[in-house]
Formats: structure tokens, sequence, C-alpha cells
């Protein structure tokens, strides 16, 4: 293997003293002689060059930054990085010759306030760079049926690409061989590929306009983190249930923002081609927002002692500018509306603290901004906006619902309130909206929906929220949501050492790819929000077409998109609903806006309970599930529960005299007649307090199943009736023989 370096030499070298070798693995045997084509760049840099799709990529350097960037090439010749550094030409190459593929980037020296941003440019010298047109093209991998194939990426995920390439660059480390690698410390034996940021440094933001593949290791903090696509892990695809390289995506400290215009871990609709994305924090993680699929697994341990980013979140929208003044701009990073949010969790601010508070700096643009924290019901919350001309913005909170609860405008005297602080109970679980909109947009539509705002122009403010509790992972929003396999050690598709799950957003299906693990573990937390438009999976068989129906046919193969008919399909479950380990801690809400809801449904033998208690189950169709709680449930709603057998269980621990539920509110049938209704336990001196059924009513099976009886008591017969509070109900009728009302007519109210 043969190593070239560029001509310019560098100005201020900063070689970490900590030794990272697991990072950087041994050497593999390649068939191809592989070789790493690097240039030391610094802040204020700027280096294009030309990658082996022909594109002219952009790299540029802000701040206390030193990095290096290496190349790599599969021919077996060898061939400089040909580009262009601040201008000139370096490594002695023509710039329009074939060019190689960014393999690995290495940050020696940075620090919060440093950034970098790669994206390709239109043409050789231009300006302007395109982080969101075209795409990098395809790879040969595996796809989950174990068949290699063309997996084409994202559209408009941008062109650039950073790691492996399965079929021209297949590796994931590259042997080091005995060459000095410029700022990459001599105890490295191999090159890793990806992003690693030296043990010691916080990093401000990393723009990738295309896809990364390999590995991303940043040993402290970083506040905004964006690209097109994330592929981490294996590039050339894993089965389902299978992370060969675990921790793939790791930062030692917090990550405030992780955003993409595509999939992580997948593409596409996320059905085809995994890479194992396994995600690893020692602090907390503000929002993973994802424009495409989400495939794969996040650990979150915010421990106290992971290293801390003590500085206020920014927003990630920008009003004006794009990469080439290292901001994301562009739809991804949109906070324009209710649906899009720029979701937070709790940080630890320089002028508040770490005691439960979120603070963001914002420029305000023609329409509003929006922040989404999620919250349990009960919480009650001071929230802010100060701008540097008071006067300028106002605030409102909408609920889940998107009901607007609160302002700080008023019609009686408005400098009382405008730009004071707001506080407010959350009346339900689930994430909050709080729009900043400029003075006169009363209803937080903004200019391009029909709003009214008297100011134009960018108005700087900040937003603060106090009060919201410890969230160690504010959202994770994407299309569709899926954990992929166990995380080494944990065996959890999300965990949460420390703190709150804030909330799983999505407009199609939050499902678990893997059986008989806990989808979700929050060891010291609740889990505050769960929405999506179905949740779970359920195969079945029936019929000879699989497709259910009249004939079962055990033999048949599952379609899930079927619907399902309790009557007369076989269900067949443990594979794809969400299970959820809670030990000291509640779940706010749990909802599915158009689909079903299975949720701890494929273990009901084993689902724990969970620490505190259930406070809203919403399933727009049928919900199937196990709920158990140490303490109460408050309401369990849907459409129907059709679908064997549901259990629910309040004051599981026989402590406390906890044991209620509020309401059961199913708008169709409870149960079936082949297999009754849900088994409910509440424990000594629990209560059932409302139920709502419109359809069918069936009994516990352990009761006899079936349908309940009618009887008819005569007049002066007494019906004595225990309810499940334990408590007797004496019922007598009275009067005499009951007589139809001659003059009622069914058809005119005021008879």
């Amino acid at each position: 293997m043969a190593l070239n370096r560029p001509r310019r030499p560098s100005k201020r070298r900063a070689v970490p003293s900590n030794n990272r070798n697991h990072l950087l693995r041994g050497a593999i045997a390649e068939t191809l002689e592989r070789r790493c084509l690097l240039t030391t760049v610094h802040g204020g840099d700027i280096f294009d060059f030309r990658d082996s799709n022909g594109n002219i990529i952009r790299a540029q350097f802000q701040g206390n930054i030193t990095a290096e960037l290496i190349g790599a090439s599969s021919a077996p010749t060898i061939i400089n990085l040909p580009g262009q550094l601040n201008g000139q030409d370096v490594d002695g190459g023509v710039f329009a010759s074939s060019g190689n593929d960014l393999f690995a980037i290495y940050v020696s020296q940075s620090d919060a306030n440093a950034a970098i941003a790669i994206a390709p440019i239109p043409a050789v010298g231009s300006s302007g760079m395109m982080p969101f047109s075209d795409s990098a093209g395809s790879i040969i991998a595996t796809d989950i049926n174990g068949q290699q194939r063309a997996i084409n990426f994202d559209a408009n995920t941008g062109a650039a690409y950073l790691g492996s390439r399965p079929g021209r660059i297949p590796v994931l480390d590259l042997p080091r061989g005995s060459a000095n690698l410029g700022v990459l410390p001599s105890s490295f034996n191999a090159i890793a590929a990806g992003l690693i940021v030296a043990p010691g440094n916080d990093l401000g933001k990393f723009l990738f306009g295309g896809t990364i593949t390999g590995r991303v290791d940043i040993s402290g903090s970083i506040n905004q983190f964006y690209a097109g696509q994330i592929l981490t892990g294996s590039a050339g695809g894993e089965r389902v249930g299978q992370v060969q390289r675990p921790g793939n995506f790791h930062v030692g400290g917090s990550i405030r923002d992780l955003i993409t215009a595509g999939g992580i871990g997948t593409v596409g609709s996320g059905n085809t081609y995994l890479s194992g994305f396994d995600m690893t924090t020692g602090g907390a993680v503000g929002e993973i927002q994802s424009r495409g699929a989400f495939r794969g697994n996040v650990d979150a341990t915010n421990s106290s002692s992971a290293p801390q980013l003590v500085a206020d979140q920014l927003e990630t929208e920008s009003s004006s500018g794009g990469f080439d003044q290292f901001q994301i701009g562009g739809e991804p990073a949109s906070d324009n509306n209710f649906e899009k949010p720029q979701y937070l969790g709790s940080i630890n601010s320089p002028t508040l603290g770490n005691g439960g508070v979120a603070v963001v700096n914002g420029v305000l643009g023609g329409n509003p901004d929006f922040y989404g924290i999620a919250l349990l019901g009960g919480q009650t919350v001071t929230v802010q906006v100060t701008s540097n001309s008071p006067g300028l913005v106002d605030l409102g909170v909408l609920d889940p619902d998107k009901r607007l609860i609160a302002t700080d405008y008023n019609d009686v005297s408005l400098r009382r309130t405008q730009e004071k602080p707001i506080q407010f109970t959350a009346d339900r679980p689930g994430v909050y909206r709080f729009a900043v909109a400029a003075v006169g947009d009363t209803e937080f539509k903004g200019s391009s929906a029909g709003g009214t705002p008297t100011n134009a122009g960018d108005i700087p403010y900040t937003f603060t929220a106090k009060g919201i509790g410890n969230i160690a992972i504010g959202a994770i929003s994407a299309t569709s949501i899926a954990d992929n396999a166990s995380i080494s050690g944990v065996g959890a598709g999300i965990h949460v050492g420390l703190g709150d799950l804030g909330a799983l957003v999505t407009t199609g299906q939050y499902f678990s790819d893997i059986g008989n693990h806990r989808s979700i573990v929050i060891d010291n937390g609740n889990i505050r929000s769960i929405e999506a438009a179905s949740i779970g999976k359920l195969d079945k068989r029936g019929g000879t077409d699989g497709k259910g129906g009249t004939g079962v046919d055990p033999s048949a193969a599952p379609d899930p998109n079927a619907p399902a008919d309790p009557t007369t399909d076989i269900f067949i479950t443990g594979t794809s609903d969400p299970e959820i380990t809670v030990p000291n801690g509640s779940v706010g809400l749990v909802r599915a806006t158009s689909g079903d809801v299975f949720f701890n449904y494929a273990s009901p033998s084993s689902t724990p309970a969970i620490g505190g208690d259930y406070q809203l189950i919403d399933a727009s169709v049928n919900f199937a599930g196990v709920l158990i709680a140490n303490k109460s449930i408050g309401v369990i709603r849907a459409a129907e529960m059709t679908i064997p057998v549901s259990f629910f269980s309040v004051d599981a621990d026989n402590s406390g005299d906890d044991g209620f539920i509020d309401l059961i509110d199913v708008k169709n049938s409870l149960g079936t007649l082949n297999t009754g209704g849900p088994p409910i336990t509440t424990g000594l001196r629990g209560n059932v307090r409302y139920m709502k059924v419109g359809g069918s009513i069936h009994r516990d099976p352990a009761f006899g199943g079936g349908t309940p009886e009618t009887v008819t008591f005569d007049i002066g017969a007494t019906a004595t009736i225990t309810d499940d509070s334990g408590s007797i109900v004496r019922l007598t009728p009275t009067g005499g023989p009951l007589v139809d009302n001659p003059n009622f007519d069914p058809n005119d109210p005021t008879s």
C-alpha cells in the first residue's frame, strides 16, 4: 500500500495523546492494492476535489479545527488525490483527472464553535454548495433476504460520499502500513471509514450533503449533525437482527440535533436493506429527525460523568444562508409548522444549568418557528420567548391535539404579558408545540399560510422552557420507525440509562423487527409519547391465498396487509409488536392515528409491570395488548378490541391501593364470542370507574366468555350486585305496570 501527502505543509499540528486503536482496526487482506491519499486542513480552509462519480465536492472548515481528509481508491496503480486547497492545486495532480471517494475524516483538534460543511458544487471554481440535489448513486449490497443487488440511495440526499463503498471500496478499515499520516496518531494501525473526532474534542457542526457509511465516532459532544443519509455499520448490508458492528455511531457526550433528508440505517421505505445502524451516547440526544425511514437502535446512557456540552441550543432552520454559511438550510431542517417542529430535550445551559431546561437561540423569518417538547400529563412547565428588541415576537402553546391553549399576548394590556413567562400544567400527555411568531400573527400561521405578521425581516430571539424534567432522548422522528436488533449488553432497540424517552413520532408505522426482546427499556425514567399511524404489526394466516377468510390454512404465507378477520384468521405473533420495560416510571401517550395498536402483545406471560401509570392509550382501529402497571391506567380508547386477547392489570405490586382504570372507551365491540373479552384485575380496593362500549361486550373467558345475559326483575324484587370494587349495590324496581305513553312520537322530540 502506498500513501501520499499533500505538498502544502500544515500550519498547526495537534496530535492527541490518547490511543484509540479500538476505533481503527487491524489490517484486512484485500485482493486489490489499497491506498490512502491525504489532505490536512484547518479553520478557514476550503478544499475542492473530484470524486469517483465525477462530482466536484467542496469541504470547508470554520473555527478552531485541524483535520485530515483521507481518500481511497481501488485502482491497482497509485493516483494522487487531485484538488485545490484555497484555490491552489495540491498533490501535484490535475484537478480534472479521475477522482477518489472520501474515505475518512480525522479531526485532531476542534471545539464547540468549530464546523465542517461538505457538499457538491456546480463546477470547478464556482460557489453555492448543493447538499440537497441528486444522490450519491448506489452500492452493491446484500438485502434483508440475503440477495446481492444494487441499493439505490434516496433522492435529493446529496451527491457527496463518505466511507466505504461496496462494489468499489468494500472495506471498512484500510491498513495503515508504515507511512506517516500527518495529524493521524502513529499508534493507529488502520484507518476506519467515516468520521472520527479525537478524544477531548467537541465539534459544533458537521454538515454533509450526501451519504455516510462506515462509522462515526465523536469523543466529545456535538451541537448539529446533518447528513443526506446515514448508513453506518455494514454498508454491504445486514440481515434482520444482525448488528455486526455495534456502536457504529458513537457520541461520547451529547448530541443536540441529528437530521437527515433520507433514511437512517436503510433506504427507501426501509423494507429492503439494513446497514445495522447502532447509536450510542454517553450523554443525551436532543432529536433524531429523519425525512426518511429509521431502522436501527439508540442507546442513550445520559450519564452525568459524560462530556458535557455547556452551550445553548441552536435553531436548526436557517432563514438565510446554507452550507456555505455553515447552516443546514432547506426542507430537512424546516420547523415552520405543527407537524415538523424542532424537537427538544433537556440541556446543560451556561445560564440556567442542567435542571430540566431547554434554551434555543433562533432567528425568526416570515413564518413561525415551532419547537416540540414531550410532556406527561400533570407536568407544570414555564416557557418564555424574548427578542433583542422587546415587542417583536409572540409565543403560543399548542397541546398535542393542536389546540392553542396559551399565548403571551392579550387584548387589554399587551405590555403586561408580551415576552413574559407562561406557566401551564399539561392536562394530557404528548408532544406540546411552542410557536414563535412575529407580532400580529395571532394564529401562528405565518405569511405563507395567511398569517399577518407586522414585522418583516429576520428577528433574533431566545426560547426558554423550564421544568421539563430530565429528557434523555427528546424525540426520534421519521416516516417509519423500527428497531433492528438488541444492543450489546442491554437487549433493547431503544435504551435510556437515566431520564425519559421524550417521543417516538412517525407518520407511518412504528414496530419492532425482532421478537423476544424488549423494544424499549428505560432504566430510570418514563416514556412520554409514542405516536404513529399504526403501532406494531400482526402476522396472520388463513385461506389458501394467505389473506384470511373461510377455509383457514395455517400453512399459508402471512399477509400483513390483509384486513384482520378475528372470526376466521389464525394469528401468528411475536415478530413485530413493541414491548417495553419501564420499571421505575410511567407511560404517557400511546397513540395510533389511523391504524391498530399492538403493544406488549407477543409475550403476555413475560410482560413486566411498569413502575407508574399508563396515562392514555388511543387506537384508531383495533387495540390488542397487555397493560400491567404498579399504579393506575387513565384511559384506554379504541374503535374495537376484537383481536384476542388483551389483558389489563393495575396495582400489580399490591401496594398503595391505587389500582384504578378511569375509562375503557370502545366504539364498537369489546372481545369476541369465541375468545371473550379482556381479563381485568384491579387489586385490593381497585376499580374500573367507567366503561363505555358501543357494540357487543364479552366477558373474560375465566368467567365463561360469551355475551352478558339480560335479567329482568319483577316490580318489588331486589337485585343484589357486587361491583368490581367490592361494594354491594341493591336495585329494586318500583311502581305499577308499565304503560306506553300514547302521546309519544319517536319522530317528534317535543312529544
